[in-house]
């Protein structure tokens, strides 16, 4: 539909793959301890228990939720959702986009073990961890920043649970080992 733009997560991550093959050919490999990846806030994408995403990665650019963040107001006081999360609302929040899903594409949730950030989805690609640093989950208007872990009651708008979503990893921690 007009409006929508989706990553190709795919195609995000062969160009990744191109630029560490091309760094890999600069440097001898030794040389190299580790990895990292970031990445822009808010995309992200719901994935099953085999790794594979059950809906698009839906891009910050994408229009569908801006009806949502007109009225999201009737669900949660304006002020409460910035108390507890420390943001305005932008149509790109990823909560609205998970509160989308559950209202529009409900099977994309359920078929889901969990939601992760487009840095967790091209590392999980990586190494087959799932992860999600705070930083990254700071972006999606669903963290109770002051407590520094999820809130139940802007998760609850989305009828989700902090069990939805992967382990924490502090930003420049060990994800895991990059497959060979």
């Amino acid at each position: 539909p007009p409006g929508w733009v989706i990553w190709d997560l795919e195609g995000v991550f062969g160009k990744l793959a191109d630029a560490c093959e091309q760094v890999c050919g600069q440097v001898r490999s030794a040389e190299i301890v580790a990895v990292t990846i970031t990445t822009f806030g808010a995309d992200g994408a719901p994935m099953d228990a085999d790794g594979n995403i059950t809906y698009p990665v839906i891009c910050w650019q994408d229009e569908r939720t801006e009806p949502l963040a007109a009225v999201i107001d009737r669900r949660a006081p304006l002020m409460e959702l910035f108390n507890t999360t420390g943001y305005q609302v932008i149509p790109f929040n990823t909560l609205l986009r998970l509160i989308w899903l559950r209202e529009n594409q409900p099977a994309a949730l359920d078929e889901a073990e969990g939601y992760m950030m487009m840095a967790g989805l091209l590392s999980h690609l990586l190494c087959g961890e799932r992860s999600i640093d705070p930083t990254a989950a700071g972006t999606m208007m669903a963290m109770d920043l002051a407590r520094r872990d999820w809130s139940p009651g802007m998760l609850r708008l989305a009828s989700l649970d902090a069990s939805f979503f992967p382990r924490w990893v502090e930003p420049g921690g060990v994800i895991g080992a990059v497959h060979q």
